[in-house]
């Protein structure tokens, strides 16, 4: 079982694929979530503008090949899912 960052206030999101990996540090005053294990899609998938608005999109957190992925619900004060996108695959529980 694994675990995406905390709470997306690191900028970090997710949808499908493989990629780099990157951390929070928490420098905007919240807890940077698991500061550094968080791991990104080598590309971006074309959202079709989905997240121009999202105050905390950045990146697609690649989550695929874990059993269980959570996302915070009421991150950066409650206006934000963290993290906003999250590649995950078939099966895989989102808690």
């Amino acid at each position: 079982m694994g675990r995406v960052s905390g709470d997306g206030s690191d900028g970090s999101d997710g949808s499908d694929g493989s990629g780099g990996s990157d951390g929070s540090d928490g420098s905007d005053g919240s807890d940077g979530g698991d500061g550094g294990d968080t791991q990104y899609l080598g590309e971006e998938p074309d959202y079709g503008g989905w997240f121009d608005d999202a105050n905390n999109y950045e990146q697609t957190v690649d989550a695929t090949g874990q059993d269980q992925v959570t996302v915070d619900v009421g991150a950066r004060s409650g206006l934000a899912f963290g993290p906003a996108a999250v590649a995950v695959s078939p099966g895989t529980t989102v808690v």
